[in-house]
């Protein structure tokens, strides 16, 4: 079995995660470190590249109405975090 080794940077790699994903309800943020950089490869918004199957199918409602999106889009959040006085 492999161990993972933590990186030094992992609290820096946390905090940009959660400030990606914050406006978001669902999305893999993916990073990657090289030496002491930190690069954001992709955010994926949708598993299985929206074309995955639940069985039973019921599955797929019952997850779907915990899924709860937000009153605001993306481009409020944006105008408000970003250029706010």
């Amino acid at each position: 079995m492999l161990a993972m080794i933590r990186p030094e940077n992992f609290d820096e790699i946390m905090d940009l995660a959660r400030r990606l994903s914050k406006p978001f309800p669902h999305v893999r943020v993916d990073l990657i470190t090289v030496g002491r950089k930190l690069y954001v490869e992709e955010l994926t918004f949708y598993t299985a590249s929206g074309a995955g199957r639940f069985d039973p199918v019921e599955w797929d409602y019952k997850l779907g109405d915990l899924f709860v999106l937000p009153k605001a889009n993306v481009d409020d959040f944006e105008a408000t975090e970003q250029h706010a006085p």
